[in-house]
């Protein structure tokens, strides 16, 4: 089995897409606004918790996407 790397991305996922950002949408905001540089790639990685996600990274993703903290971290598994 693989590990994952993280608890939160199919969370961020389903926020983006419940907002009908692309990936590219998402990345621009997070350099604009925040001045964090992801790209699409490492981005598509976090979603699919093949890459771990920095303690501010997941705050901009919050603001970006509308959802609190919290939000991301119910109905995760730790598999």
């Amino acid at each position: 089995m693989e590990k994952r790397k993280n608890i939160t991305g199919e969370r961020i996922r389903e926020a983006r897409q419940e907002k009908q950002l692309l990936l590219v949408d998402v990345v621009a905001a997070l350099n604009v606004d925040y001045g964090i540089k992801l790209d699409t790639s490492a981005l598509g990685r976090i979603e699919r918790r093949q890459r771990s996600i920095n303690d501010y990274e997941l705050l901009a993703h919050s603001r970006i996407l509308e959802k609190p903290l919290e939000w991301f971290f119910q109905g995760t598994s730790m598999e």
